[in-house]
C-alpha cells in the first residue's frame, strides 16, 4: 500500500470511530433525558432498587426487579435517587453480575474513575435508588490502537497493514500441514471424530499463514473445533492469543479447553485475562486469572493459551510473545476494534460466521470501516465452511440452508431425525398442528396490522403456545425460548406468561435476536411482531435483515414456530437492496407450512 493509500484508510478508520463516539453519546442522552419509567420500560434503567447487603470483596448488593433490564456484568451504570439528579450528574458503578433467584445484583466502584464518597452517601440515604445504563468509551483505547498499527514500520506493523489492505496471499506451510495432519489422526485415535470440513479446518488453521478464515454456521461444533486445534498447539509448545469481541465469546473456548483437559487428562496452560474479580466458574474449571494482560507470566519454556477481549489485548502489542492469534466470533468484530489484538502476533485465524449478526454499530451511516473484520476479509480470501450442523433436524436445516449456505449446509446424521418428545397429547385441532404435527418449522399468521414494536396476537398466541408445552406437554422451561426483534414485546410476552403460568413457574429465556446468538433450545417461538408496512419502508434494515433472520430461524433443535403477520409483505421498499431483503421473507411464506392463526388471535 502506497504511503497516500495507508493515510487514507487511516483517516477511513479514525473517522468511523469518531463517528461512532458522537452516535453513542447522542443515543445515551436522548435515553436519559426520558421519563423513568419509560427508560425502565425499553430496558434502560432498574427503579426502586435498595441495598441489602455487602460481600466478603466489599462489593455492594443491590435488591430490585431486573428481569426487563438489558445489563450484563461488565457494563457501567449509574446509581441514583428515584426523582433526584439526572444520571449524567450521578456516580458510576460497574455490574459485576446478577442472581435471579435471589433478586439481587452485585456492583463496585471502578477502580480507574469511581467516586466511592458520593454511593456511600446515596446507599445510606435510606431513599428508593434507581440504576440507569452508562456511558462505555473505548475511544481513547482504539485510537491508541490505531495508532500504533499505522506510526511504526517493523514487521508486525507491516504486516497488520497489508491484512487490513486485504494484499496478504495466505499458503500453507508444507511441514506445518503434516504436523497439523498428524495431530488430527491422534485426536482421532483419542476418540475425537473431525468430520471432514472441521478436520480441513484444523489443517488450514495450523498451517495457513499469514492469516486464514473458517466460517461456522449454527450448530456446526465451530467452539469445540476451536478449543480443540489451541489445545493441540498448546500442547506443542505454542503460545496462544485467543480473543473475541465479547467476555461471553472468550470464556466459552477456555471452558471447552477446561473440558479437553479432564477428557484426556493433560492439563491445558492457560490464563484469562479478566478486568473484574475472579468468577466462581474460572476457579472450578481451574482457570487461572491475571487481573491485566501486564500481569500475565509466560513461561520460559512450552505452550499457553491467553483469553482476553480484543480490548484488554492492546498491551500484549508492546512485546508480542504470542505465535498466532485466534479471532472467536470475529463476524461480530468492527474491523478498528481488531487492530487491538492484531499487532499480539504476525498469524491470525479468524472464526466466525457472517451470515449471522454482526457488529454493532451505531450510527447510521453505510461505511466499510463499520464491517466486521472477517467480512471485510471474506471478500478476497475463501473461508473453510463447517458444513454439517449438529443441532438443526433435516427439516429445520432445510430453508436455513438454502436461504444463507447456497445449500451446502446439511445436517449430521445424528441430528437429522431428531424430533421433539412430549408427553401427553392436545385435543386442541389448533395446538396439534402447531406442536405435534410438523417435523420441523411452521409458520402461524395471524392478520393484525399496524403493529410496530408490540402486537397483542402475536403475544397472546406465544403465551398460549409456551403455556401448552411448558405446563402441559412437559418440555423444561431451560428448552424453550421465545423470540422477538422487540424489546417491548418480549416484555409484554414475559409478563403475560407469568400472569398465566403463575409466580412461582420457571420461565423460559424471552430475549431479542442478539441475546439468543450463540445458544440453542429444543423449541424456539419466533414473534416477528411489525405490520406496518409503512413504517417498514422506510427503513427494511433491521426487521428484513438476513442475518436477523438466520439467528433467530436457528436457535431450535427440533421444533421452530414463526408468528407474523401477512402485511409484513405489503412492505414496499425503496432500494434494490431493500427489495432483496423482503423478497427473502416472501420465500419464508412461500416455503414454511403455514397455519392460520387470524381467527383464533384475532385484535
Amino acid at each position: 500500500m502506497s504511503a497516500s493509500g495507508e493515510r487514507a484508510l487511516r483517516a477511513r478508520l479514525l473517522r468511523f470511530l469518531l463517528r461512532e463516539r458522537r452516535a453513542a453519546l447522542a443515543d445515551l442522552h436522548e435515553t436519559w433525558s426520558l421519563p423513568l419509567a419509560a427508560r425502565v420500560d425499553q430496558g434502560d434503567a432498574i427503579a426502586d432498587v435498595r441495598p441489602v447487603a455487602r460481600d466478603d470483596e466489599g462489593r455492594i448488593l443491590l435488591a430490585g426487579r431486573f428481569d426487563t433490564a438489558r445489563f450484563r456484568a461488565g457494563d457501567r451504570l449509574r446509581l441514583g435517587e428515584v426523582g433526584g439528579e439526572p444520571p449524567w450528574n450521578c456516580p458510576e458503578l460497574v455490574l459485576v453480575g446478577t442472581d435471579p433467584i435471589e433478586g439481587t445484583l452485585t456492583l463496585e466502584v471502578p477502580r480507574w474513575d469511581g467516586d466511592p464518597q458520593a454511593v456511600e452517601e446515596l446507599l445510606a440515604s435510606r431513599r428508593p435508588l434507581r440504576l440507569d445504563r452508562g456511558d462505555v468509551d473505548l475511544s481513547d483505547l482504539l485510537r491508541r490502537a490505531l495508532d500504533r498499527v499505522f506510526d511504526a514500520d517493523g514487521a508486525l506493523e507491516t504486516a497488520a497493514r497489508a491484512l487490513l489492505d486485504r494484499r496478504c496471499a495466505p499458503a500453507d506451510d508444507p511441514a506445518e500441514r503434516r504436523t497439523a495432519e498428524t495431530s488430527a489422526d491422534r485426536l482421532g485415535a483419542l476418540g475425537v471424530a473431525l468430520d471432514a470440513p472441521q478436520r480441513e479446518a484444523f489443517v488450514r488453521g495450523w498451517s495457513r499463514a499469514p492469516v486464514h478464515l473458517v466460517q461456522g454456521p449454527p450448530g456446526t461444533g465451530k467452539t469445540w473445533l476451536v478449543a480443540l486445534l489451541v489445545a493441540a498447539q498448546a500442547w506443542r509448545g505454542e503460545r496462544v492469543l485467543v480473543t473475541a469481541q465479547t467476555h461471553l465469546a472468550v470464556d466459552n473456548v477456555l471452558f471447552a479447553l477446561a473440558r479437553l483437559a479432564r477428557r484426556f487428562g493433560r492439563p491445558v496452560p492457560m490464563v484469562r485475562v479478566g478486568p473484574k474479580p475472579p468468577l466462581a466458574r474460572w476457579a472450578e474449571a481451574g482457570i487461572p486469572v491475571a487481573r491485566s494482560a501486564r500481569r500475565v507470566s509466560f513461561p520460559a519454556r512450552g505452550g499457553l493459551v491467553v483469553g482476553a477481549t480484543i480490548y484488554a489485548s492492546l498491551p500484549f502489542a508492546e512485546q508480542p510473545a504470542f505465535g498466532r492469534v485466534v479471532f472467536d466470533e470475529a463476524a461480530q468484530i468492527p474491523l478498528p476494534h481488531a487492530l487491538c489484538a492484531l499487532l499480539s502476533a504476525g498469524r491470525w485465524l479468524l472464526v466466525g460466521d457472517d451470515r449471522q449478526l454482526g457488529p454493532v454499530v451505531v450510527s447510521r451511516e453505510d461505511d466499510e470501516a463499520g464491517r466486521s473484520i472477517f467480512a471485510h476479509l471474506r471478500e478476497v480470501l475463501e473461508p473453510t465452511l463447517l458444513e454439517r450442523t449438529y443441532r438443526l433436524n433435516e427439516a429445520l436445516c432445510a430453508f436455513p440452508s438454502q436461504a444463507f449456505y447456497g445449500g451446502r449446509l446439511v445436517p449430521a446424521e445424528r441430528a437429522a431425525a431428531r424430533r421433539l418428545r412430549l408427553s401427553g397429547r392436545t385435543e386442541d385441532p389448533f395446538l396439534r398442528a402447531v406442536i405435534d404435527e410438523p417435523a420441523g418449522p411452521v409458520l402461524v399468521t395471524i392478520a393484525h396490522r399496524g403493529c410496530r414494536t408490540h402486537a397483542r396476537p402475536e403475544r397472546d398466541a406465544a403465551v398460549e403456545i409456551a403455556a401448552e408445552l411448558l405446563a402441559r406437554r412437559g418440555l423444561p422451561a431451560a428448552e424453550l425460548a421465545i423470540v422477538s426483534p422487540f424489546r417491548q414485546q418480549n416484555q409484554q410476552i414475559a409478563r403475560a406468561l407469568r400472569r398465566t403460568l403463575g409466580a412461582d413457574a420457571a420461565l423460559p429465556l424471552v430475549d431479542t435476536v442478539e441475546r439468543i446468538q450463540g445458544q440453542e433450545r429444543e423449541a424456539v417461538i419466533v414473534s416477528l411482531t411489525c405490520s406496518d408496512p409503512e413504517a417498514l419502508s422506510r427503513d427494511t434494515r433491521f426487521l428484513f435483515s438476513p442475518n436477523r433472520l438466520n439467528v433467530a430461524l436457528t436457535r431450535a433443535r427440533t421444533r421452530l414456530i414463526v408468528l407474523a403477520s401477512p402485511h409484513l409483505l405489503d412492505t414496499l421498499p425503496r432500494d434494490h437492496a431493500g427489495l432483496r431483503r423482503v423478497e427473502l421473507f416472501w420465500r419464508l411464506f412461500d416455503e414454511l407450512p403455514r397455519i392460520d392463526g387470524t381467527k383464533r388471535f384475532a385484535q
